[in-house]
């Protein structure tokens, strides 16, 4: 680029990272003295990615799967605040309109259900995490010594003294004893936390700090051995059980740590623990774990079986479908990012532990992100789809973009949203009146899916976009399936892309979704509108979803009252792009998946749902436009297969993390990247994942925001 000129840039992709990277590099309202102009090229007809919703039939919401925000996701909830604001000061949303604000748009979520197998019958195991009035986004956030001493005070304060022996480990040798002796050990840990220095002021003090710690450990360790030993004791103890399960897990991650920083101190040279620092511990290395998977990791560290097979455990293997080709029988989970989400969901949650949208994640997040974007002067290109990515002469930088124009538009420029009462939302459809009339009217009469890797439909052109003429740097936003089949070049060019495309792995979901005229708790399930995980493969997964009923635009004679969304892991690679069939008998699969479960599982979650005497589902009680009977009403719910893949979502697996590359520092000049599978601080497939990893691409092309400012990414 010439030097004074300003940048041209091209974002291709439409979801989170790449919308996170449209944002910050147009935040600063001095950016277009450096930028000309920013490009989206998006395929289809909407953006959002793996996070893209779309209104169906009665503006029925219809997710990629199962969309639920947590608590500790700082910087997504920062991204989404100030567009939010931005919307009402910008006139593009009125105060009382539907969703004008983040708060009415995202509600707090407290009920967790984890699903035991215990006797061949599944027991519910109830979290009703308690809400504090801290706000995401907001608040510095955690460090290694926090979570160290939350982790202490949690363990002690579960399991070693509570006062008149409630809550107490029972039946343990010398338990008052033992209970005085971690009461002693926490007051000292306490009376020498954050004095002057965070450690303590002398070396004696920080030295007896830690010793006090490890002490503390020790002594936990004890408990957790003499429990481990006598398991079959009190397996068919249902409090006992669960409790040692809490326990357990708590101390070999406790154990875990310590190990980690005393790695450090060797590596580092690092003889006395009073030499250990605030910024040493920040600079402990989470990563270096993920060799080994969750569970082996938690072995070495002396967890039981008990736990490593327990439902804490099965569900967050469930939360990230973290199972190779989507089987389960071949769990995997790196350590280091496992160890990481889990003392952020448990330590580092602002208000609740989830926030739940109060419609499509579509309408609640990418709708206010376009508007807020259209309204800053980026333009978007729907309906182009990336084809490859060209290398220059010496391989060192991107020289084209090939795309493919899928449709001719009537006008200038692409309209996406619909209103759906009041509230702009994402059709699952194009718009096919602002198509000209004899495209629009094959792609409606052949049924073609314009988002679909197998689409038969063939592009109207083919546009070369050329470095130094069309832009100066490039955001590659698209999920890393895509990566073999849009840049090959620099899979050939570059060991490191190379490595990551053969080791950083992907896997299908699949999805369904059921609208009941009867309420939960007329359904059978008592007790709150839960979350729920740990259960049935390959559908484990359930989250109530009746807030969005109101948001939906349901005939009064077809009364919603009830709105179950199931999710899971679905086994299968990526087909020939050739084969035209591979969608319809990838959602044939899944629809066989949610016939079986509403014929032999759905029983347990909603007992009084069921045809009498059986364990199937009444159909009676779906909510059904064309009047079916039996379970063919389960044709006219929604029933997903993500298999493209840009829809495959990004596993964290064992030995993978090394392989992942940074958003900054992609090994071409002028390329940038954003998305959940890049190497970006958290390295999870979430959305907080994506938005660093946007947020670390903006940074290295405009210098914004400053890494400070991405909170979390260099932390463990």
């Amino acid at each position: 680029m010439t030097k004074g000129k300003k940048k041209k840039i091209v974002i291709l992709g439409g979801g989170m990272g790449a919308m996170t990277a449209a944002l910050q590099i147009t935040e600063q309202k001095q950016w277009r003295q450096s930028i000309e102009s920013v490009t989206v090229y998006q395929l289809g007809w909407r953006l959002g990615g793996k996070g893209a919703s779309g209104r169906g039939e009665c503006g029925r919401i219809e997710e990629h799967g199962l969309h639920i925000w947590m608590g500790f996701y700082d910087n997504a909830f920062r991204l989404i605040q100030q567009a939010y604001k931005e919307l009402v000061e910008k006139g593009l949303r009125k105060p009382d309109a539907p969703l004008a604000t983040w708060q009415e748009a995202f509600k707090k979520h407290s009920l967790i259900v984890l699903e035991e197998h215990i006797d061949q019958a599944w027991e519910n195991w109830q979290f009703d995490c308690p809400e504090n009035p801290l706000v995401p986004g907001s608040d510095t956030p955690l460090g290694f010594l926090d979570y160290l001493y939350m982790m202490v005070e949690w363990i002690f304060k579960h399991y070693f003294y509570q006062g008149n022996g409630q809550g107490s480990i029972s039946s343990m040798p010398g338990e008052d004893t033992e209970g005085m002796l971690g009461h002693w050990l926490l007051k000292e840990i306490r009376k020498n936390k954050r004095i002057d220095h965070p450690l303590g002021k002398t070396k004696s003090e920080r030295d007896a700090h830690w010793q006090y710690i490890w002490a503390f450990l020790e002594l936990a360790i004890l408990f957790r051995d003499h429990w481990k030993h006598n398991a079959d004791a009190f397996y068919h103890d249902t409090a006992k059980r669960r409790r040692f399960i809490l326990f357990d897990m708590g101390v070999t991650f406790l154990d875990g740590l310590k190990g980690l920083i005393q790695d450090y101190m060797k590596k580092n040279g690092i003889d006395h623990w009073y030499q250990l620092t605030s910024a040493m511990l920040a600079e402990l290395d989470f990563d270096s774990l993920d060799h080994d998977d969750l569970r082996t990791w938690m072995k070495k560290y002396g967890a039981a079986d008990m736990t490593l097979d327990s439902a804490i455990i099965r569900s967050f293997y469930d939360l990230v479908f973290a199972f190779e080709n989507g089987e389960p029988d071949k769990p995997s989970f790196a350590a280091g990012v496992a160890l990481r989400s889990m003392l952020r969901i448990a330590f580092s949650y602002k208000g609740a532990i989830f926030w739940k949208m109060q419609a499509g994640m579509g309408d609640v997040v990418f709708t206010p992100i376009y508007q807020v974007l259209k309204a800053r002067g980026v333009r978007f290109e729907f309906f182009h789809r990336v084809k490859d990515l060209g290398l220059s002469a010496n391989k060192k930088a991107v020289h084209t973009v090939t795309l493919g124009r899928q449709v001719t538009l009537k006008g200038s420029e692409y309209n996406p949203l619909v209103d759906i009462k009041g509230l702009p939302c994402w059709p699952s459809e194009p718009v096919y009146e602002q198509i000209v009339d004899s495209e629009a009217a094959e792609l409606k009469a052949e049924k073609i899916n314009l988002e679909s890797f197998f689409t038969p439909w063939k592009d109207r052109q083919d546009i070369v976009l050329k470095a130094g003429e069309d832009f100066d740097e490039v955001v590659f936003g698209i999920s890393l399936g895509s990566v073999p089949y849009v840049c090959p070049q620099l899979v050939l060019a570059n060991k490191k892309w190379k490595k990551m495309a053969d080791n950083v792995q992907t896997v299908r979901t699949q999805a369904l979704q059921l609208w009941f005229d009867t309420n939960l708790k007329d359904l059978g399930w008592q007790d709150g509108s839960p979350v729920l995980c740990g259960y049935v493969d390959p559908l484990n997964t359930w989250a109530d979803m009746s807030q969005l009923i109101d948001k939906e635009n349901w005939p009064h004679d077809h009364s919603v009252n009830n709105i179950a969304y199931y999710c899971g892991p679905m086994v299968g690679d990526i087909p020939p792009q050739s084969d035209r069939e591979a969608p319809q008998q990838a959602w044939q699969q899944s629809k066989r998946h949610a016939s079986e479960f509403c014929h032999q599982a759905i029983d347990h979650l909603m007992p009084l749902a069921t045809q009498s005497g059986t364990t199937e589902l009444n159909w009676n009680l779906l909510v059904d436009l064309q009047q079916q009977q039996g379970p063919q009403r389960l044709v006219s719910q929604y029933i997903r297969a993500n298999i493209d893949p840009s829809e495959r979502y990004v596993l964290s697996v064992a030995a993978s993390t090394q392989y992942r590359i940074e958003p900054q520092a992609s090994g071409f000049q002028n390329l940038y990247l954003a998305g959940d599978w890049t190497l970006n601080g958290f390295n999870a497939g979430c959305i907080e994942a994506t938005v660093m990893s946007g947020m670390l691409a903006s940074y290295g092309i405009c210098g914004y925001p400053q890494l400070d400012d991405i909170w979390g990414w260099d932390q463990p």
